[in-house]
This record gives C-alpha cells, structure tokens and sequence, in this order.
C-alpha cells in the first residue's frame, strides 16, 4: 500500500512540473510513464483516466500554495505587511506556473474547480487584508475593496499572460496599493519595498 502511494505521490509531483512547464495538453502519458519508468497500466491503475491525474496534480498544487499562504498570514504581523507580503506571493505564483498553463486554465475555468478555488482564495484573503488596512488607518476609508481587488489580481493575471515581466508586475501591484493608501499606509510600503 506504502508503494502505491509513493507511487501516485511521485506522479502527481512529475505531472505537476510537466503541466507548470509544458501546460496541460503537451502532457502526454506515455511520456509520463517512460520518465517515471512504470507502467500505463500502473498509472491507470492509480488514476482513471488523464483528467483525474490533471484534477488530482492541480487540487494538490493550488492546495500547497493555499496552506502556504494561510500559515504565512497567520503568523503574527500588520495587515498592510501582510497586503504587500500577498501582493508579491501572487505575483511569484503566478510567475511560477507557465503562460501556457493559465491560458489553458483561464480558457475552461469551469473545468478546473481547484484553480476557481485558488483564484477565489487571493481574491478572499486581499479583500479581507485590504478591509483591515482601511480599520487600521493604512488605507482610505472610501476604497472599494472588492472592486480593488478584482482589478488587481486580473490585471496581475492578465500582464502574466502577455509575458510582462515579474518585477513590473510587482511595481504595478504596488502603485495601485499607493493610490489607495493614506499617507501612513504609503511610509510603510517604502519601508517595505525597500527591505523586501
């Protein structure tokens, strides 16, 4: 039993970086099976069809980055630390995972419930931080939060898919915070672009 499910661990983690670096329709199972050396009959075996193994490799990729996240905003700091802290984890995640990938992702969202699920995570977790940086005095009382959000995280997603680089990403995630902020909450992003 141990083997069958180091086995399946080790095919989720390969097919992880094949669809990460090649999207999903380059993923070919013969390939799959030849890297790992097993059998199709063994990956058939743990898996019933491609689909499963593609649902199966995304539910376990977006739910790490989802724990990640969650044990990082849960350790003690400020919620503003915290907003710029996610801004630039989305951004890196974003630029983890290859063009080809989200664009096959975004193209058929309703087909991939875990990615829908991960993209409402950030939208949740920035919504929420940007509410608590409004209560602490960091940001303007009259910023829309969801509207915000919203606009960031698919302008962030839309700049990845037309290759822009990463640190532009970041400094454009970052202007849109400082148009948002109170003076205060402007300080703080200095500071913390500057040691970030």
């Amino acid at each position: 039993m141990k083997h069958s499910v180091d086995t399946r661990r080790l095919i989720i983690e390969d097919m992880q970086r094949l669809m990460i670096r090649d999207g999903l329709r380059a993923v070919r199972i013969n390939e799959l099976a030849s890297h790992l050396s097993i059998s199709k009959r063994t990956l058939y075996e743990l898996f019933t069809d491609k689909l499963s193994l593609i649902d199966q490799s995304l539910t376990a990729l977006f739910g790490q980055w989802e724990e990640s996240v969650a044990e990082r905003l849960a350790q003690p700091a400020g919620s503003y630390e915290k907003l710029v802290w996610l801004l630039g984890e989305y951004v890196r995640q974003l630029n983890v995972t290859g063009i080809r990938l989200l664009r096959e992702l975004h193209a058929a969202e309703e087909n991939y419930p875990a990615f829908v699920s991960w993209l409402k995570s950030w939208k949740a977790n920035f919504c929420n931080l940007l509410c608590d940086c409004i209560a602490e005095g960091d940001c303007i009382a009259d910023t829309q939060t969801a509207a915000v959000t919203r606009g960031l995280m698919m302008s962030l997603f839309v700049a990845r898919l037309n290759g822009i680089p990463r640190n532009e990403q970041y400094d454009f995630g970052c202007t849109i915070l400082r148009g948002i902020s109170t003076p205060a909450g402007t300080e703080l992003l200095e500071r913390l672009k500057t040691n970030g």
